[in-house]
């Protein structure tokens, strides 16, 4: 999609088309003036007031603010789908230009990941005190619990057996 595409805009709250935006228009902080009516054709106002910024903005249908984040609108994506649309700061547009010529100049971008040998791996594993069996910390805080689930079981049933 280009600056010049004019997007449905949809309130991430109940899902329903509250404007339009054209692509190009889109800054943040974002304002009220950035959305155009969801029906011109029909004669629908805009939604917000051109002056309201982020904070203000209310959903026609159900009032509720319709955006998750001040950086962030839902837009229809193709054959229908939404999405997610990042609205770009005049500061990131600057950054990407400045890295442009760099990434251009790489011909292959790859990182280099350091091979640790087997027994490292070795040495991080956790060996468990009731069944002796190894695992990694997030796995054994994993593995402890289901040892006191099934403790909790058995004093259950004896209690009522």
């Amino acid at each position: 999609m280009n600056k010049d595409t004019v997007v449905a805009v949809y309130c991430s709250i109940c899902k329903e088309k509250i404007a339009t935006a054209r692509l190009g228009d889109l800054r943040l902080p974002m304002t009220g003036s950035m959305f155009l009516s969801q029906d011109e054709y029909h004669g629908y106002p805009p939604p917000f007031d051109p002056s309201a910024e982020w904070e203000w903005m209310r959903c026609p249908h159900c009032r509720f603010r319709p955006f998750i984040g001040q950086d962030r609108i839902e837009i229809a994506g193709p054959n229908g789908s939404r999405r997610l649309h990042y609205i770009p700061t005049d500061a990131q547009d600057e950054v990407v230009a400045s890295m442009l010529p760099a990434l251009e100049d790489k011909e292959e971008m790859e990182a280099e990941i350091p091979e640790e040998p087997e027994e490292a791996w070795e040495d991080k594993l956790l060996t468990c005190e009731i069944c002796g069996k190894k695992y990694n910390r997030v796995q054994m805080a994993l593995h402890k619990k289901n040892h006191r689930r099934s403790d909790r079981r058995r004093e259950k049933r004896a209690l009522e057996g």
